[in-house]
């Protein structure tokens, strides 16, 4: 696998950052803070999402709502395209999105992001989880290049037999102890289950007898019952059929009674509505109508009013005619006549007006004085109609009640033939004593019967409690009689067990001398091809810790090296735990190293040392390194400068 594009949008301080990498040696150098780690962290978040434990928290831009790292990674001659999206929903920030392209190709049918990690897996050829093998094999942290050589050796030790998958068989072993204290448990406990099987037996043998003799007593009490419910349902139906004629003679009690008394109502009530009539009679002869129109005398009246009116009217018009004309001065043109005013002229006019005024005032009179005399006209009629329509009120009350007075007569008369045949008490009291005495048989029948069913019903209870505890009991014994097979199992298990345990303990120290010969060997390899020439040769302890030799044979401490030896021996032994980790990963060889601030921990001398150290490895086809020291510019084939701008990282 080699890297070819990563593309980083709100990622940290990234807003949108493109960078390119081609095979060589690629140097991303920069001030500390400028955004440099950030590329190997998405790089990682690409391959391995939520696995790589980085939280999307820590890799969103601050004050942004979503955020995309895409990846191309070229792969046996294929180019890989991964993306992957997450979004801010409130404070949660959630994946929501990615795809997976081979060539151009988007690979469908990945609905979940455990689907696009598979397919990265399956596409690269890590197994899955791969995150921590990834982790060994190409990308190596800061201050990891020397933490190995500063480690102590059960430190180291420990931590090697892990990446070399050596610790497993000491889980084995450790875990095969609480796995043969777990079945000597339950073989114990199985021994302690076999002690009661002949209590349960016993208890089996009882509960079957008793089982036997609850059914012969049932059987005999089932019959009893059986007798006793045919009695009761015969003395159940002759009491149903006199119950029935007892409740047929006291509705027809009822009925009589009722129409007996119904008829004195009735004759009481026809007796009083028979003088209502007459009463209404009398009331209806005594009512005298005028004959006077009222609608007719309203009209005239009316009309009268609107006359008497209209001469108040003829009044104000006459005063605003000659009111002009009386009011003008001698000499002045009249506009009536249109002739010059005198005081002779004035004088006839006045005589004209007062003539005519008390012409129109008498008339008025006149008329006011009919206009009272019709007034107690209409007085009288509006009485005369009030009585009219009392009476006519009164007459269809009359009617109303003659007609209710005939239906209550034919109504009397059918009742009265209802109780001119008396009611049978006597026989009405020979059926209620009958209902009484069969009533009382019934319930002394019924509570026998019920009694024995109660009983009948307790001893099948009974038995299916039996019939229960039976069935238990026996899948009891049959279970014990499978516990007993199972603790023969158990103890062949555990005598197998505890040989193999003792065997794993001795294969632990045999792989582990496989691997470490294996190690030792890529160490060597790795260191003389980094160093090229050199006084030193380097080996492996059997504890993993590095060691130099001299020519000669002297052994020299790895601390008493020049800087530029140690380096070589720090990566060296790096790289070659990284080849051995991806064998026993069952992945390829790496093509691609990832170095995060590789000079962690570093002094000076190393430091100048390291870009040559770089420059002699040849077996790895893409080194991409992040560093804030400028001197590893110098084994760059590639240079890539971040700079922080106004707090966005800037790549140049």
């Amino acid at each position: 696998m080699r890297i070819r594009k990563v593309i980083l949008e709100n990622i940290r301080s990234h807003k949108y950052t493109e960078v390119c990498f081609d095979d060589g040696i690629t140097v991303i150098s920069g001030r500390t803070g400028s955004g440099k780690s950030s590329i190997l962290m998405a790089i990682e978040y690409a391959l391995f999402g939520s696995e790589s434990r980085i939280p999307k928290e820590l890799l969103l831009r601050r004050r942004k709502l979503r955020g995309r790292v895409v990846l191309d990674v070229e792969h046996e001659g294929r180019l890989i395209t991964i993306e992957r999206v997450f979004v801010k929903e409130g404070k949660s920030i959630l994946s929501k999105g990615f795809s997976f392209k081979v060539d151009g190709v988007e690979k469908l049918g990945m609905k979940r992001e455990t689907d696009l990690n598979h397919q990265i897996a399956l596409s690269l050829g890590f197994p899955e989880k791969a995150k921590d093998l990834f982790e060994t094999t190409i990308y190596t942290k800061q201050d990891e290049i020397r933490k190995l050589l500063m480690m102590s050796k059960m430190e180291r030790q420990r931590y090697i037999d892990e990446i070399l998958q050596l610790s497993k068989y000491e889980l084995v072993w450790e875990n095969m102890r609480e796995a043969l204290r777990d079945l000597e448990r339950d073989a114990k406990e199985i021994e302690g289950e076999l002690k009661e099987e002949p209590f349960l037996r016993e208890e089996m043998r009882r509960a079957e007898e008793e089982r036997e003799k609850l059914k012969g007593e049932l059987t005999e009490l089932e019959e009893r019952e059986n007798k006793e419910k045919e009695r009761y349902l015969k003395v159940s139906e002759r009491f149903e059929k006199v119950r029935e004629e007892l409740e047929r003679l006291e509705e027809k009690r009822r009925k009589y009674e009722n129409a007996k008394s119904l008829v004195e109502d009735k004759e009481r009530e026809l007796k009083r509505l028979e003088e209502e009539i007459s009463t209404l009679k009398k009331e209806i002869g005594g009512i005298k109508v005028e004959e006077l129109d009222y609608d007719e005398v309203l009209r005239e009246y009316t009309s009268l009013k609107e006359r008497v009116s209209g001469y108040e009217e003829r009044l104000k018009e006459l005063e605003r005619e000659y009111g002009e004309v009386l009011s003008m001065k001698a000499g002045a043109k009249c506009p009536l006549c249109k002739q010059e005013i005198s005081e002779e002229h004035m004088g006839r006019i006045k005589e004209e007006y007062e003539k005519k005024r008390e012409g129109l005032k008498k008339e008025k009179e006149e008329k006011e004085r009919s206009l009272i005399e019709m007034q107690d006209k209409l007085e009288k009629a509006r009485a005369a109609r009030e009585k009219k329509k009392e009476k006519e009120r009164k007459m269809n009350e009359l009617k109303f009640k003659e007609d209710k007075l005939r239906e209550l007569r034919s109504e009397v008369d059918s009742l009265r033939k209802e109780v001119e045949v008396s009611f049978d008490y006597e026989h009405l009291d020979e059926v209620k004593r009958e209902y009484e005495n069969l009533l009382e048989e019934k319930e002394r029948v019924g509570r026998e019967y019920e009694r024995l069913r109660e009983r009948t019903e307790g001893l099948r209870e009974r038995l299916v409690e039996l019939e229960e505890r039976v069935k238990r009991l026996r899948e009891r014994l049959e279970g014990l009689e499978r516990s007993r097979k199972r603790l023969e199992r158990l103890r062949e298990i555990l005598t197998l067990l505890s040989r193999l345990r003792e065997d794993i303990r001795g294969i632990r120290n045999i792989v582990r001398n496989v691997f470490l010969g294996d190690f030792r060997a890529e160490f060597q390899k790795r260191f003389e091809e980094i160093r090229r020439t050199g006084e030193y040769i380097v080996d492996i302890k059997d504890d993993y810790e590095p060691v130099a030799y001299t020519a000669e044979g002297e052994e020299v401490p790895i601390a008493s090296l020049s800087g530029g030896e140690k380096t070589s021996v720090a990566l060296a032994y790096r790289l070659a735990l990284s080849d051995i980790a991806a064998q026993l990963g069952g992945i390829m060889r790496s093509e691609v190293l990832l170095l995060d601030e590789p000079t962690t921990g570093f002094d000076e001398e190393d430091i100048k040392a390291l870009p040559e150290v770089l420059r002699n490895i040849r077996h790895i086809p893409q080194i991409i390194i992040v560093t804030h020291e400028a001197s590893l510019k110098e084994a760059a084939d590639h240079k890539f400068e971040v700079e922080k701008v106004k707090g966005v990282s800037i790549v140049s």
